[in-house]
């Protein structure tokens, strides 16, 4: 897992939420352990997309449920 992308995600979603306090781990998952609502998600896509120059497609978004995942999904993104 690229700790760079793992690291950089975290700082989005901390600055999201304004809130620090929360463990975020490689296995965390973003609705259930980060409390993340769906609208949540859509917002934090977004910023990724910008942050990583890269488009998360619709179809991916299901499967994308930890913060690993996000992880694997971005750095491939990166790679196209």
């Amino acid at each position: 897992m690229n700790i760079e992308i793992f690291e950089k995600l975290k700082e989005i979603i901390y600055d999201y939420l304004g809130d620090d306090e929360i463990e975020i781990r490689q296995d965390s998952l973003f609705i259930d352990d980060i409390g993340l609502s769906s609208l949540d998600m859509i917002t934090i896509v977004g910023e990724v997309e910008d942050c990583f120059g890269i488009v998360v497609e619709d179809e991916d978004m299901p499967a994308i449920k930890t913060m690993e995942d996000a992880v694997n999904y971005i750095d491939k993104k990166i790679e196209e």
